[in-house]
C-alpha cells in the first residue's frame, strides 16, 4: 500500500483513494507489490461552489441576478479552473458581454455573442491559490410569458485540470400573478 499525504491510499493495482480524485490519482501512482514508500501520486485540491439566484419569486421579464462563488477549499493550487452554468427554459437569449467574473464563452452555440436556454456558459477563471475565490454572474431575463409556478432550476459545476471538484443548484418560481411595471 502507497500512502500519500494528503491521504491517497494506493494498493497495487492503482485503485483506492479517499474521494473519487484521489482514486483516478492513484491509478498513477501503481506499483507492481504493494509497498509503503513516499508518494508519487498528485494532489488536485478541493474547491466549493457557492450559488444564489435573485429574486424568488421572480417575474414574467424580469432580470434574474445569478452569481456562483468558486473557492478553493484545499491546501494546494488549482489549475485550469472552469465553472459550467448549464441555462435553463423560460429564459431569454442574452449577450454574453454582461457575465462578469472571468473570460466567458457559450458552449453549444451558433453565435460566439450571445447564449440561450439548453447552452452552457463557461467561465475560465484560471488558478486559485488556496483561499482564493472567483465570484461569477450572468442576468438573464425570464421570458415574458411562462407559467406561473414554473421552477427555473440552475445547475453548475467547477472542474479544475479536467476533474469535476464540485456541483451545485439553485432555483427561483415564477409568479406571474404579479407583473413588472413602471410606476410614477
Amino acid at each position: 500500500t502507497q500512502t500519500c499525504d494528503p491521504v491517497c491510499i494506493c494498493d497495487a493495482n492503482g485503485a483506492g483513494g479517499t474521494t473519487a480524485t484521489d482514486a483516478l490519482l492513484c491509478l498513477k501512482a501503481a506499483v507492481a507489490e504493494p509497498v509503503t514508500l513516499a508518494c508519487p501520486c498528485e494532489t488536485i485540491g478541493e474547491a466549493s461552489l457557492a450559488f444564489a439566484v435573485n429574486p424568488n419569486p421572480v417575474l414574467p421579464g424580469e432580470v434574474i441576478d445569478v452569481r456562483l462563488t468558486v473557492t478553493n477549499t484545499g491546501i494546494t493550487d488549482l489549475t485550469s479552473v472552469q465553472v459550467d452554468l448549464v441555462l435553463p427554459q423560460r429564459l431569454d437569449e442574452f449577450s454574453l458581454l454582461a457575465a462578469r467574473g472571468a473570460p466567458v464563452v457559450c458552449v453549444g452555440t451558433a453565435t460566439a455573442s450571445t447564449c440561450a436556454p439548453g447552452e452552457t456558459v463557461r467561465w475560465s477563471v484560471g488558478s486559485l491559490a488556496p483561499g482564493d475565490f472567483a465570484v461569477l454572474s450572468i442576468p438573464p431575463q425570464v421570458i415574458v410569458a411562462p407559467p406561473d409556478g414554473s421552477v427555473i432550476t440552475f445547475s453548475a459545476s467547477v472542474s479544475a485540470s479536467g476533474l469535476e471538484l464540485a456541483s451545485a443548484q439553485a432555483s427561483t418560481v415564477v409568479d406571474s400573478g404579479r407583473t413588472l411595471g413602471v410606476h410614477f
